[in-house]
């Protein structure tokens, strides 16, 4: 397990900027057109959604890959903070697990309050098929956490505070906080685009703007995104341990 710098350290410097964002953003939009077109796909039945799911995924690993080979010399490990960290690991653990918790807690009541009671005490339940697994699982609990908070967290929060800190905005603190928010803006609008309805949207839009802002904040704080990526499992998890529970699995 990585060794914390102490609570002292100053941050990283990001080691990406503009160019790095533009391609990030430019694979997000690509993912996204991508699945919502895999998605749209009648003629691949019970397959279409974890298509798309994967689609979207590979784009983001694209990015991580590409941002790490060309911009980082293939530090993987010292560009996402995997090497050292500015907290204890332990008790940062201990953190990301508490936010993921307080976030769901919040992601519930705020469907509870739009969508009324029922909707957070009856969730949808698992569709059957042979994609359970993926769509259920492992996608919403291992792939989901791991391959998002590595792009959003560790390549577009890093390259838009290498953009603002220090040239637009006046501080490098400044820059630091407003990549965190610009970063869970963009989180949100990712998650919220396959809304149906008002209401969907504003739950899922809310909601993920609060995920990105909390693990957005994470980062900074531990200086890795490993903490993140446990926040988020921990969101996605309580929320497959409750469906679990309520609606049971698919016979």
């Amino acid at each position: 397990m990585s060794t914390p710098d102490g609570a002292g350290a100053e941050p990283r410097r990001p080691p990406w900027g503009g160019r790095v964002l533009a391609r990030s953003v430019l694979l997000l939009l690509a993912g996204l057109v991508l699945a919502g077109l895999a998605t749209a796909q009648s003629g691949l039945g019970a397959a279409a959604a974890p298509a798309g799911l994967l689609l979207l995924w590979l784009c983001f690993a694209a990015a991580i890959a590409w941002a790490v080979a060309k911009e980082a010399r293939g530090d993987l490990a010292g560009s996402l903070g995997l090497r050292r960290w500015r907290m204890a690991p332990l008790p940062a653990l201990a953190l990301a697990l508490l936010i993921g918790l307080v976030l769901r807690a919040l992601s519930m009541l705020l469907e509870a309050a739009v969508l009324g009671p029922a909707a957070a005490q009856h969730p949808p339940a698992f569709a059957p098929g042979p994609w359970l697994w993926l769509t259920g699982f492992a996608g919403p609990i291992v792939l989901a956490p791991t391959l998002e908070e590595a792009f959003f967290r560790g390549v577009v929060q890093t390259s838009v505070q290498g953009v603002l800190g220090g040239r637009v905005w006046p501080s490098a603190r400044a820059g630091l906080i407003g990549s965190v928010i610009v970063t869970a803006i963009l989180f949100a609008a990712a998650h919220a685009v396959s809304a149906t309805e008002a209401g969907g949207l504003l739950v899922t839009g809310i909601s993920t703007l609060l995920v990105g802002l909390g693990c957005g904040a994470l980062a900074v704080r531990t200086g890795s995104i490993v903490p993140p990526i446990v926040a988020h499992a921990i969101f996605n998890a309580s929320a497959v341990v409750y469906a679990v529970a309520t609606t049971g699995l698919p016979g």
